[in-house]
């Protein structure tokens, strides 16, 4: 029994029709899985939406947890740098000590 609609057709035109339509449904599967995905990565963006008069839509509480990060970087780096200059002064302070020491026990 034929098939009606290759029975006339050239081998390579069905060989030809046979791999164009393998790559239109490969290419509708990857369309489609892409779109789940994009999908999938815009519903984790949402906190990013705003309305009307400008406020955040959801990301209220890491908004606010980033703010507070900013805000205290600066202070907590100029606390690190005024602790190693504060070290700093107390190593000198007590290499002079036991300069102070040596000389004596050398005197004694």
């Amino acid at each position: 029994m034929t098939d009606l609609f290759t029975s006339n057709l050239d081998p390579h035109l069905q060989i030809f029709l046979g791999l164009a339509g393998l790559m239109a449904t490969w290419g509708t599967i990857l369309y489609s899985v892409n779109r789940l995905l994009i999908k999938k990565c815009m519903g984790s963006l949402d906190c990013k939406r705003t309305d009307a008069s400008g406020k955040s839509l959801g990301c209220s509480k890491l908004d606010i947890a980033i703010l507070q990060v900013e805000k205290d970087l600066p202070l907590q780096y100029m606390r690190k740098e005024d602790f190693i200059r504060f070290e700093v002064g107390i190593n000198y302070k007590l290499d002079k000590l036991r300069d102070l020491v040596e000389q004596a026990l050398k005197e004694a």
